[in-house]
């Protein structure tokens, strides 16, 4: 963000001097008349009445009647990207399966997207969801929504002076979108809890002729749109890498990760979004912060200890369960730490060795918790369907 706000340079408004309207394509123009109508419904009729200079001009996409290089970017001819040289206006996608394949798609960009998005395989998935039925719930493997705004996203935050392209990498259960640029919000999560208009963006231009053409918006709801419809499939969420500071990428996952995680969200539709995306941290084995451990722990989703979380579904069990107070320390235990030993049962509660035998085999019997291993290697991990009773 610095960088962005001490340049004081927009590359996207750029004028091409020796660039004129027969550089733009006219199939582009006419599609985005339809789009800045879609925005502006109460402008319909009159955007039919002006010519493609003044419409051009209104949208902000030309400046005074002269091209910019966003100009070329959504609306330039396929020959016209040269225009913009030593920029790239180039969009790969890259089928990484069993099959190999790849195509690459130029200016103008508000028609290539389409193209793009066709190349991808989005068959369709079922999973279970809902024990009270026995048919399968049958989904796209990428909701169209999230896949369109990823790569706008991508084009309209891309650096464009590094000359690179655009990517998409089509494997069997995921896509990846990756970008020149690094992620401008410190994190996703800010992303998500601004909810409103950045500061600073790479490419301001390009950013405000996109949002008159419906094809982004600058309320600062797009990720988080993205993240609630993950949601609400049960999928796992978006997955981006931030950490190169030249490059964004994002992941769109097309199944499931853990179908545990699917059944606490279906279960539990009012969670709030933080505590969804630490659950999906959970499952995607990704680091998290001990707020977000003891959160999750509080709410009774996650066993084991920091480092070998695991979520667990904790809807199916009668409230009525009581426990002794020695049984509550010993599952609290397992909770924190995955798994308790003799010998740790008897440190933990202060008494013999037989004596907390006993009780661990006591609750083995109530099928509270269930042996592994024999002799010394034997230690006592909870049945995941206890796993809720822990304070």
């Amino acid at each position: 963000m610095r960088k962005i706000y001490t340049s004081q340079e927009d590359w996207s408004a750029k004028i091409i001097p020796n660039a004129t309207l027969a550089d733009l394509d006219a199939k582009a123009i006419a599609l985005a008349r339809e789009k800045y109508k879609q925005k502006n419904p109460v402008l319909a009729v009159e955007v039919d009445t002006w010519n493609n200079e003044l419409f051009l001009d209104k949208a902000k996409i030309t400046l005074d009647g002269k091209i910019t290089n966003t100009a070329i970017l959504l609306l330039g001819t396929s020959e016209a990207s040269a225009l913009i040289s030593p920029a790239i206006a180039k969009i790969s996608w890259i089928l990484k399966t069993e099959q190999e394949d790849y195509e690459h798609f130029f200016t103008p960009f508000i028609l290539t997207i389409d193209q793009t998005l066709a190349c991808i395989r989005n068959l369709k998935y079922r999973y279970m969801v809902d024990d009270n039925t026995l048919f399968p719930k049958e989904v796209k493997r990428y909701d169209d929504w999230v896949m369109r705004e990823a790569l706008h996203n991508a084009i309209a935050h891309q650096d464009y002076s590094q000359s690179s392209r655009i990517i998409v990498l089509e494997y069997n259960n995921r896509l990846l979108i990756e970008n020149a640029g690094g992620f401008i919000p410190n994190s996703v999560e800010e992303a998500i809890h601004y909810n409103r208009p950045q500061r600073y963006y790479r490419n301001p231009f390009l950013v405000s002729a996109m949002v008159n053409l419906n094809m982004i918006d600058t309320i600062g709801s797009g990720i988080k749109k993205m993240f609630a419809i993950q949601r609400e499939r049960f999928f796992p969420l978006p997955t981006y890498n931030i950490s190169d500071k030249e490059h964004t990428e994002v992941t769109i996952h097309g199944e499931l990760i853990d179908i545990t995680y699917t059944n606490v969200l279906f279960k539990n539709p009012e969670l709030p979004m933080d505590d969804v995306i630490a659950l999906d941290k959970v499952q995607k084995k990704q680091p998290l912060t001990q707020i977000e451990i003891q959160r999750l722990r509080e709410l009774r989703l996650v066993r084991g200890n920091d480092t070998t979380l695991e979520i667990i579904d904790t809807t199916d069990i009668p409230p009525t369960t009581k426990l002794s107070t020695r049984q509550q320390k010993i599952i609290n235990y397992i909770l924190e730490h995955g798994s308790i030993s003799n010998a740790i049962c008897q440190h933990l509660l202060d008494i013999s060795k037989p004596t907390a035998t006993r009780e661990l085999q006591k609750m083995t019997s109530e099928n509270l918790i269930k042996q592994e291993g024999t002799n010394k290697g034997t230690i006592y991990t909870l049945y995941q369907e206890m796993a809720h009773i822990g304070s």
